[in-house]
């Protein structure tokens, strides 16, 4: 028979679970207390969704007393007495089943996200690995910003394009909302982005770059 558990330590979090006939015979903890659906009052499942909802994240929060971490342990007479919104059982069904069609929509729609990522890494593959090889400053001109984060009196106002920018956007538009700084006429000059400009992040932990839409003529930005 199926039941809810939760992990006391970590309930807040929404360390909520289902068990099933799998875990008959096996042992937890007195920090992992289960409960038993009375017959006709209550789906597993529904209660599971509940719990897993951002309403239901609130209510074990109210019921995890205490700092962060492990100090936010849940109070299970306080859990007990949580206001659940309880349909008629019937009624908790069709949400499950609404439920749980969607999660698989999203399920099928993440793997095929993942199969179409590994495709095109694979095409990328093919594509590039037998051209010839030739160094980049052979085809482009690299430069490096200097262009601090700071505001001077005597400068111009700019919109700087920062390492958040490149390494959370596909593209470089207007619809950013970039840092306002200011630049001399010079660094305005010399690092001014343009129309498909590639712009890469020198200081980060995992590789990123961007370029500008090809729509646009000029970005006001440095």
């Amino acid at each position: 028979e199926t039941g809810l558990i939760l992990n006391i330590v970590f309930a807040w979090e929404q360390a909520v679970a289902k068990t099933t006939s799998k875990e008959i015979g096996k042992v937890v903890s007195h920090r992992f207390p289960m409960y038993r659906p009375k017959l006709g009052r209550i789906d597993v499942d529904y209660a599971l969704y509940f719990f897993k909802s951002k309403w239901g994240k609130n209510l074990l929060e109210i019921a995890s007393p205490g700092g962060a971490g492990r100090n936010k342990t849940l109070n299970q007479s306080d859990f007990a007495e949580l206001p659940m919104v309880l349909p008629p059982l019937a009624q908790q069904r069709r949400i499950v089943a609404v439920l749980n069609a969607w999660e698989h929509a999203v399920d099928q729609t993440e793997r095929l996200i993942a199969a179409k990522r590994q495709r095109k890494a694979g095409l990328f593959q093919q594509l590039f690995s037998n051209l010839p090889k030739r160094p980049l400053l052979e085809a482009a001109d690299v430069w490096f910003s200097g262009v601090d984060k700071k505001s001077r009196d005597d400068e111009a106002p700019v919109s700087l394009c920062n390492y958040v920018d490149v390494f959370h956007n596909a593209r470089i538009t207007a619809q950013i909302a970039f840092m306002q700084a200011t630049a001399s006429k010079r660094q305005i000059a010399d690092n001014t982005l343009c129309k498909n400009d590639v712009v890469f992040t020198k200081d980060s932990e995992t590789v990123s770059y961007t370029h500008l839409r090809a729509h646009e003529t000029e970005a006001d930005l440095v």
